[in-house]
């Protein structure tokens, strides 16, 4: 009893750092381990390799490995390529472009104004998409406008009956 309460005071009268180290003892390959203490309920570490290395240690590694290589890979290559819905109908005028002034005079119209009002401004468009419906009951008419500075990019003009009703732009690569 007397040697015990002697290591006691001796342990706790130390810093931290020397605490610390008489928490842990030296394996013979090398490797720390907890000292099991009976008294106190420590648990002892969790096994290690021989060099010093836990099973834990090795999962959190592959997992972050696996981590790192599945954000360097392009998923783009696995999706289905969205095909191009907007197919010419009818193609009225091959030649026609939209220059950078028709375009900023088209965007000026203000929705629900004539039909006339946008023919006003640009010729005969390059092409008519397939009709469809975005409101109920209100059959739609589309009309392309390939821009000049760009020509993979459309213009597509959103007609309702004799009414102009939007536009949207199209990226054709």
């Amino acid at each position: 009893m007397g040697a015990q309460s002697f290591q006691q005071t001796s342990v706790a009268s130390q810093s931290p750092a020397m605490q610390s180290a008489a928490t842990y003892g030296t394996h013979q390959n090398g490797g720390n381990h907890y000292r099991e203490n009976q008294s106190n309920g420590a648990q002892p570490s969790p096994p290690r390799t021989s060099m010093g290395i836990s099973n834990f240690q090795y999962l959190m590694t592959g997992g972050c490995l696996l981590l790192a290589l599945v954000l360097m890979t392009d998923v783009r290559q696995f999706l289905p390529k969205a095909e191009a819905k907007e197919i010419c109908q009818e193609v009225i005028q091959p030649d026609a472009i939209l220059s950078r002034t028709h375009l900023a005079q088209l965007l000026a119209v203000s929705e629900r104004s004539a039909k006339t009002a946008i023919q006003q401004v640009v010729a005969e468009p390059y092409c008519r998409l397939p009709s469809g419906s975005i409101r109920a009951g209100i059959t739609a008419e589309r009309e392309v406008y390939p821009l000049a500075f760009d020509p993979d990019t459309w213009l597509v003009m959103l007609y309702e009956g004799d009414e102009y009703a939007g536009f949207d732009i199209s990226f054709r690569k």
